[in-house]
């Protein structure tokens, strides 16, 4: 998931905010028994979410573009 905030000035500067949005089991994926953390991670992805909904809703206008950027089943 990538999400991109114009900036109002200074340029081409931007601002990066990252975090992993899942996470996945260490064995076969496929099967259902297996743990998968998930919801028990730090869930940085959900906060950036949330980050996303926040700015949007107040219109939030920043001076530098902001680029937030979450990643998913990275081992």
């Amino acid at each position: 998931m990538e999400f991109t905030i114009l900036g109002s000035g200074v340029g081409n500067e931007t601002i990066v905010l990252g975090a992993r949005l899942d996470s996945i089991n260490g064995g076969n994926s496929t099967v259902a028994t297996q743990r998968a953390p998930g919801a028990d991670d730090d869930a940085s992805g959900v906060g950036l979410i949330e980050i996303i909904r926040v700015m949007l809703q107040c219109s939030y206008r920043p001076k530098r573009i902001i680029l937030e950027k979450a990643v998913a089943a990275v081992q």
